[in-house]
């Protein structure tokens, strides 16, 4: 691993953090998917599949722009978040309660994600890289988009589904 020593290759090495995060989070999603409860949930869920497979494309054309590659570590931040999702998953005895832990779970990603993109458009601005930053901008939209949607599903739906689940 090199230094990073311009803050154009630290934006590079950001994007690529992020592209790795959104290709585990695509990862996952796939695999949790049958185990969610809640229509609306995996409707929601299934909808932001489409979404991450947006987001890394905006973010290979970014790669693209300053002809890079996408390739890079493992993002352990993502990782660490995912583990814990999985573990969540699979240690919810009741489908109610499940749904709301995973809730929690993906907004947790959501907010790191939201963090990151936000950082890279803060980059590319800086940077005068306008298209790049236009892009990860959108990203960083959709993320807040989603964070809301699952805030308001939680906050109507399923935390008070949850609470009705008795353990007998």
């Amino acid at each position: 691993m090199q230094n990073i020593t311009t803050l154009t290759h630290l934006f590079i090495e950001q994007a690529r953090e992020i592209y790795d995060a959104e290709v585990q989070q695509l990862e996952v999603i796939k695999e949790i998917l049958p185990k969610i409860n809640s229509p609306e949930l995996k409707q929601l869920v299934t909808h932001h599949i489409d979404q991450i497979k947006l987001q890394k494309e905006r973010l290979e054309k970014v790669f693209a722009e300053e002809d890079e590659l996408s390739s890079g570590e493992q993002n352990q931040v993502m990782a660490a978040l995912i583990k814990e999702l999985i573990e969540i998953m699979n240690r919810s005895a009741d489908s109610k309660v499940r749904d709301a832990g995973l809730i929690g779970s993906l907004q947790q990603i959501k907010h790191f994600e939201m963090a990151a993109y936000g950082t890279l458009c803060a980059f590319a601005k800086t940077l005068k890289k306008i298209e790049e930053a236009n892009a990860l901008h959108h990203n960083l939209e959709e993320e807040k988009g989603m964070d809301a949607q699952l805030s308001h599903l939680a906050r109507n739906t399923i935390n008070k589904e949850a609470l009705s689940t008795l353990i007998l």
